[in-house]
């Protein structure tokens, strides 16, 4: 979508000595070009990463889990994202199946990344034998600092195998 490039005129005008009622109206003009010109929304997206195991569970709690991340990003501020999350595994005769659903997670950005949220323990365990197929999804509510909300959603890039199975819900 083009957009209108404001070009001020302000300074060109005030040079000029116009009269008041004439500076005025460049002003009002000014302003309605900048508030045309402005996206209604902010551009916000999504990054859901591939499943893999947990390594940090595996070395430090003695688990075996796989473990999903997902992340928002917007050019503007976020006070909160809420996901909602899952784990299909990847069947090959087309029967895929979820076999981990996160409801609802709350994440919440850092100070010094005020646009970023980053939700990384979406973890399951993963203790039966054999080798799966993992594929993530995930819906999200991005709240920004001014009220609005942005709906997101997204797929991991492709399908990981996994040295474990998890037992479906």
């Amino acid at each position: 979508m083009l957009q209108p490039k404001p070009v001020p005129i302000l300074p060109k005008l005030v040079k000029a000595k116009v009269p008041v009622w004439v500076l005025a109206a460049a002003l009002a003009a000014q302003a309605a070009i900048n508030i045309i010109g402005k996206s209604s929304d902010p551009e916000c997206k999504i990054n859901v990463q591939r499943v893999h195991s947990s390594t940090h569970s595996s070395e430090f709690k003695k688990l075996s889990e796989v473990k999903l991340k997902v992340s928002t990003e917007c050019a503007v501020a976020q006070s909160q994202t809420v996901v909602r999350a899952e784990i299909e595994e990847i069947i090959a005769t087309n029967k895929d199946k979820i076999v981990k659903t996160f409801p609802i997670v709350i994440g919440r950005p850092r100070a010094e990344s005020p646009g970023y949220v980053l939700i990384a323990n979406l973890t399951a365990p993963c203790n039966d034998p054999g080798n799966a197929k993992y594929l993530g999804r995930a819906d999200a509510e991005v709240h920004l600092v001014d009220g609005r909300v942005i709906k997101v959603s997204g797929v991991s890039k492709k399908p990981n195998i996994v040295g474990c199975r998890i037992s479906a819900e």
